[in-house]
């Protein structure tokens, strides 16, 4: 089966690393301040929140593929039902 949820952390990554450039807030901003002021427990607090965001948003996606899908699963060979 082929997953579509690596497309849900690059989508956050992306909009982090554009927090990180251009942002007056957000979670990139969160953590590039911290970085600069050396305060590494809420560098650390938001990276571990980006990370959850992450893990979250990829198990969604696999659960909603799997009820758009069904019983369906994207074999080698084309589309096949799962026994």
């Amino acid at each position: 089966m082929v997953c579509r949820a690596p497309a849900a952390w690059c989508t956050i990554v992306g909009a982090v690393v554009g927090e990180f450039v251009a942002a007056g807030e957000g979670l990139g901003h969160v953590i590039n301040a911290a970085n600069i002021a050396l305060d590494t427990e809420l560098m650390f607090a938001g990276i571990l929140v980006l990370s959850l965001l992450g893990i979250l948003m990829f198990l969604a996606i696999v659960v909603l593929e799997q009820l758009a899908t069904g019983k369906w699963q994207q074999g080698e060979d084309g589309l096949q039902a799962a026994i």
